[in-house]
């Protein structure tokens, strides 16, 4: 019988690749040998073109193209959220970013980025060349401590919210010094902390000063005018105001990140309306962030955690959105598992969601959202499938498990943030026992715990310590034909064995990187003859084991190319011995086939 098991990982915000490569083991411990090199994958080596990773910023262009600031990189699309083009790249030099946050449009559709961890802006032509840069770290005329916000006005002269110096910077369009406004404290015209930046039809600037808690208002030369808003969750109020767009009327529109809203101001600074609550779902937010006005007076709003852009009419009413990531695109892969067909289960942490693929990568189905809601999840690390095709999910930060149905249709959810009986705290990994039961390592807890196939609790063994049958966060489980569980104590450096009552049988492994030790091991497997493989991650290899805990062998060691891993945190084992292996910090899957000599 098979050793059900299952995958987990650590955040790593890319996709998975997959290779393959023959491993040869002899049928009585021994050596191993790789013989096998590249085949396959799925999956993209990063974000894919029109994926939103971190919605940051948003500006809108005369043809209605939206420009959003994702990450270390531009992306533009068209009204409709079809990806048009990309440009920029982490690091330092010329076109490259670090945390870009504000993003703006001037009159010749050039594009200009407050590039905030390298002190700088940056103008491109609308094609994404680099035309220039402006500024360094410090706080001197010219001069930034994170550039935030950014606006142009008529004339093209550039209005740059200075967050760190508490001031406001205006250049012209060749990136000339030409005056600063403000200085820290919270009097008229002084700011803590401020974030946003938009020009009215008088070219006056509105500055959303965000550790105010308000809105001000100063003309073209800089003198303050009015102020809107206090700290508070009533209309007209804030609790950390993000971003700032004005339309066609002057009326203001802001972010309000604290209360996961939009508010709507005149041109007076008098409350309009409000829209928005916090959640995953269309037209919520979670930290929403920056916003953009259209041609149409139409919103669009930067949803930073939800990963997306999401689109409103004049009146707050949500329409549409875009961002989320394609089918069969992964980000932070946590845990994979193998169905009866050979299908391969992936809980995609990083988007909340559980993907389904061939044994080949091609993408046959997902489900799954952000949220605490059944079919939602909050970083799912722990997935397996029992004998009748039904998917187990531990829903890690819900401190819950979700059970559906192969085509992902809910079926009951067991757990909650407890130490109770059945109560979870940050749950990992699960299995599935020949009785159908479920196993979870109920790591926040220190303990495994069993269910019914219905979800109903039946015992839980374990506590925290070094000692037989103590853990220190238990993370990767596998069962095997004779039902007996097989742990990954992370903490302790070591891989415990119990029965099917819970009573401790023996452990093998400790600290260290010889034959036999570990260093944060992760996942666990096993093989059709019940010996054991270990994803041993911070020594970045796999070891193998045999029934009783002796060591046999192992492969891999640190590096990106072929049979190199780096920090592999997952394994799992086919039908047909294929194992599969997490390379976490490649950013890929490797299969490997054990043939017995």
């Amino acid at each position: 019988m098979n050793i059900a098991t299952t995958i987990r990982g650590r955040s790593w915000p890319l996709a998975v690749l997959v290779a393959a490569a023959i491993f040869v083991v002899p049928s009585h411990a021994g050596a191993c040998t790789v013989i096998g090199s590249y085949e396959s994958q799925f999956g993209k080596l990063g974000p894919a073109d029109g994926q939103i990773l971190y919605a940051e910023a948003i500006a809108i262009d005369s043809a209605g193209h939206i420009w959003v600031a994702d990450g270390s990189r531009v992306q533009e699309f068209t009204a409709e959220g079809e990806f048009i083009r990309k440009f920029g790249s982490f690091g330092l030099g010329n076109g490259q970013f670090n945390s870009p946050q504000g993003i703006a449009v001037d009159s010749k559709g050039d594009i200009w980025v407050a590039d905030a961890n390298n002190h700088r802006i940056q103008e491109f032509t609308a094609e994404g060349e680099f035309i220039r840069k402006v500024g360094s770290e410090g706080s001197g005329n010219g001069e930034f401590q994170y550039p935030w916000g950014i606006a142009v006005d008529v004339k093209d002269n550039v209005w740059v919210v200075d967050y760190e110096n508490h001031r406001i910077q205006e250049f012209t369009a060749e990136g000339e010094f030409i005056r600063k406004v403000g200085s820290e404290g919270s009097g008229n015209g002084q700011f803590e902390y401020p974030q946003g930046i938009a020009i009215d039809s008088k070219g006056n600037a509105w500055v959303v000063d965000s550790g105010n808690n308000r809105v001000q208002e100063f003309n073209a030369e800089g003198k303050f005018i009015r102020e809107v808003g206090s700290e508070g969750s009533g209309d007209g109020q804030f609790g950390g105001p993000m971003g700032i767009a004005i339309d066609s009327e002057d009326s203001l529109l802001i972010t309000d990140e604290g209360s996961s809203r939009v508010e709507e101001f005149n041109a007076e600074g008098k409350f309009i309306r409000k829209f928005g609550s916090y959640g995953s779902g269309s037209g919520q937010f979670e930290y929403p962030n920056g916003i953009a006005v259209d041609p149409k007076d139409e919103t669009w709003v930067a949803d930073l955690v939800n990963s997306r852009v999401e689109h409103f009419n004049g009146k707050g009413k949500y329409l549409s959105q875009f961002g989320p990531a394609p089918n069969g695109q992964l980000w932070d892969p946590r845990a994979a598992a193998i169905d009866s067909k050979g299908n391969v289960w992936v809980a995609d942490s990083g988007n909340n969601r559980i993907q389904e693929f061939t044994a080949e990568g091609e993408f046959i189905r997902k489900f799954g959202s952000k949220g605490s809601g059944d079919v939602q999840f909050l970083l799912p690390q722990g997935i397996v499938t029992d004998s009748t095709g039904n998917v187990w999910v531990t829903d890690t930060y819900n401190s819950r498990a979700q059970e559906f149905t192969a085509e992902g249709e809910f079926i009951r959810k067991v757990g909650g943030e407890g130490s109770s009986n059945g109560q979870f705290k940050f749950p990992h990994g699960v299995a599935i026992d020949s009785k159908g039961n479920v196993w979870v390592a109920d790591s926040g807890n220190n303990r495994v715990q069993e269910f019914t196939a219905e979800g109903e609790f039946i015992r839980k063994f374990g506590s925290a310590g070094s000692g037989n049958g103590q853990f220190l966060s238990p993370l990767g489980i596998a069962i095997d034909s004779e039902d007996n569980l097989v742990v990954v104590d992370e903490g302790n450096n070591r891989v415990e064995e119990f029965n099917a009552e819970g009573e401790f049988i023996r452990k093998f492994g400790s600290a260290g990187s010889g034959n036999g030790q570990f260093k944060s091991p992760r996942g666990i497997a096993g093989d059709s003859e019940d010996k054991t493989w270990v994803a041993d991650a911070g020594n970045h290899r796999i070891q193998h084991f045999n029934g009783k805990g002796g060591y046999i062998s192992q492969f891999g060691s640190e590096g990106s190319g072929a049979e190199q891993f780096s920090w592999p945190e997952g394994i799992a084992i086919d039908a047909e011995d294929k194992i599969w292996i997490a390379d976490t910090g490649n950013d890929r899957i490797q299969t490997w086939k054990i043939v017995c000599l």
